[in-house]
């Protein structure tokens, strides 16, 4: 298999090991201020943030973590003015950091992603304010002008479900800017080229027809890897996972004008239990924020070796979690505090709380970034296992570990199979002489490198379908179709799904699925749901040819698209005003908000926006309430 030890150095005489993890942080997350002249005063880039305040002074101040990555254009989820963003070029990001940690020569690695997840789905996402373009050149040159170690060519991610002639669309087009990318690099920094493929023949030929336009422009000499994108979406899909992967690093390897012993792959938003398998077939390098996202919905990974299927991560309002198992820094803080006054602090509508006596007080936010904070150190706990197996020859005990740990690891093990000769003999092998999960405190029995080999199953004659230009299609558009509600019907407006049809989504199931079980009368239930692209869809129309093709994603920089789906919702309500006995939206992206909220009041008539906001509250929690509220209509 091909599992490896690399390392990233430098002039300055860094080195960074692989394996390796970058957590994904965000930096720029309001304006930068002064420089602090006071004793006490915080440094620029620990100022704002909610979460990633506090965490980030962890980072870089009190445990001086080694890399990360950040998105260039994170920034406008944070509504950064061009002023605030131009104060924060003044400065060059590791200058920043490195006056801030404390420790004179301290330098984490940075990588730099282009920001392409950005225009995945999200519809009329505009950087023009900013004076960014979206193009390779004006990219290299913000990234530049930030300042990092490791930067990502610009690319548009493959969403799930599109079109076939909107996929090949998108691959060409990053294909492009990733061979415009290596032309304009400097080659002060190290450039990773994106990959994209829906399965292993798709990235192979992307890798392929890659290669042969940097041959042809004589640009092999350069500094780069590749990164395989659109993992996110599958990242729950462990064969399509790995058979996506497989496809890239085996086309990598075949490559006669590349050495692919010099060249690192890495894997985008990968940061699960997955990561010590996909060691072990390739790739070098990987990022992710789900530390951060565990900590919002207050769930606390259990550290290995305690780690087990179905105990992965326990919620610390639950009855069963009592202390923070650890010793970690965050951990340590938070049992100086305990369990019941750090959930004293989380439900409490007081601003700053005192956490620890004799020590500043503290804000809701804190809680999370120290929850964040532990998490990742898992994160680092698993590359640290997967590192140490490989030095001590020990592949196969990263598949086990990746299997041991995934609800899904049965498919690990078929893909393995499927790709790999003699896989399942060396497995068996394996597991018979290593039946406990090997927890790093002992070397396993057997120590000699498996003979496991790839097969050749890629379809490398496998390319694109010439595609022309799209048919012209009409647009969805409720005002245009015959539509009746039911009589005398409730309206429940939830936000559009990247899933088609919106019924089959998880969130739309998980909500209608409640109130089934709460007994709400479903046949007066008359759901719509906001779509970003066309306004109002009621059930009936979801599975029409448009609604379900299209895969945008509404943003906050697109204002001229929030005000038109806002005057198509108030129009849609003052239309069928008579037939709604009550309205109410059940929305939670922000987002989506803006039009329902804008709707609502010029709408005039009684309509509820749910859930309220509150820091505490869990899903359930939500949706007691959206029942609630529909009883109350019901018994009215």
């Amino acid at each position: 298999m091909d599992a490896r030890i690399g390392a990233f150095t430098d002039d300055k005489g860094r080195k960074l090991e692989t394996p390796c993890y970058f957590p994904m942080m965000e930096i720029f997350t309001g304006p930068p201020g002064p420089e602090p002249k006071l004793p006490g005063e915080e440094w620029d880039i620990f100022r704002n943030g909610g979460f990633w305040k506090l965490f980030k002074k962890i980072s870089f101040h009190e445990q001086h973590i080694p890399a990360f990555l950040t998105s260039v254009l994170h920034f406008i989820d944070f509504s950064l003015s061009p002023k605030a963003l131009d104060e924060w070029l003044n400065v060059n990001l590791a200058e920043r950091i490195r006056r801030a940690s404390g420790i004179g020569d301290y330098e984490p690695v940075i990588f730099l992603d282009s920001g392409g997840f950005k225009f995945m789905y999200e519809s009329g996402f505009n950087i023009d304010d900013w004076g960014i373009k979206a193009n390779p050149k004006s990219i290299y040159e913000f990234q530049r002008k930030i300042g990092g170690d490791i930067f990502a060519s610009l690319d548009i991610p493959l969403a799930p479900e599109l079109p076939e002639r909107e996929v090949y669309r998108r691959m060409r087009i990053s294909i492009k800017n990733a061979v415009k990318s290596l032309e304009i690099c400097s080659g002060d920094e190290f450039l990773y080229l994106a990959v994209h493929g829906r399965n292993g023949n798709e990235t192979a030929w992307y890798v392929r027809e890659l290669t042969r336009r940097i041959q042809q422009r004589k640009l092999t000499k350069k500094n780069f890897g590749f990164a395989i994108g659109s993992l996110v979406p599958i990242a729950d899909r462990p064969g399509l996972l790995v058979d996506v992967i497989f496809g890239a690093v085996q086309e990598i390897k075949n490559t006669a004008i590349l050495d692919w012993k010099r060249i690192p792959i890495h894997a985008f938003g990968i940061s699960s239990n997955l990561i010590p398998a996909l060691v072990a077939i390739g790739i070098d390098t990987f990022d992710g924020s789900s530390f951060m996202k565990m900590s919002r919905n207050l769930n606390y990974a259990i550290p290995l070796p305690n780690s087990k299927p179905g105990l992965l991560y326990k919620d610390i309002r639950g009855d069963d979690f009592d202390a923070f198992p650890c010793d970690c820094y965050a951990c340590r803080q938070l049992n100086q505090a305990g369990l019941k006054r750090v959930l004293e602090i989380l439900s409490s509508s007081d601003k700053k709380h005192t956490f620890i006596p004799g020590k500043e007080p503290i804000i809701k936010s804190n809680i999370y970034s120290l929850l964040g904070y532990h998490n990742l150190q898992r994160t680092f706990q698993l590359m640290d296992f997967t590192t140490k197996n490989i030095k001590n020859g020990m592949i196969l005990e990263n598949i086990k570990l990746s299997s041991t740990l995934t609800k899904s690891g049965r498919k690990l093990l078929e893909e393995l199979n499927f790709k790999y000769e003699n896989f399942v003999h060396e497995w068996m092998s394996y597991c018979q002489a290593n039946s406990p999960l090997f927890t790093g405190t002992e070397a396993p029995a057997i120590n000699a490198e498996p003979k496991i080999t790839p097969r050749e199953i890629l379809d490398r004659s496998w390319k694109p379908k010439p595609v022309g230009r799209a048919p012209p299609q009409e647009e969805f558009e409720i005002s245009n179709r015959n539509y009746t509600p039911k009589g005398s019907s409730i309206a429940l407006i939830l936000a559009c799904s990247k899933k088609k049809p919106y019924a089959n989504s998880t969130t739309h199931k998980i909500i209608m699925n409640y109130l089934n079980s709460a007994n709400v009368p479903l046949e007066r239930i008359e759901k719509i749901t906001l779509s970003g692209k066309f306004g109002p869809v009621p059930l009936a129309y979801e599975e029409e040819p448009q609604v379900v093709g299209y895969d945008d994603q509404l943003h906050k920089t697109n204002k001229k698209q929030i005000e038109k789906i806002s005057k198509k919702l108030q129009i849609f309500l003052e239309e069928h005003r008579e037939s709604f006995t009550s309205i109410i939206a059940f929305v939670n992206n922000p987002t989506y908000r803006i039009p329902v909220n804008r709707a609502f009041k010029r709408f005039g008539g009684r309509a509820i926006l749910l859930p309220e906001k509150s820091s505490l509250r869990s899903r359930k929690d939500d949706l007691e309430l959206l029942v609630e509220e529909i009883m109350k209509v019901e018994e009215s």
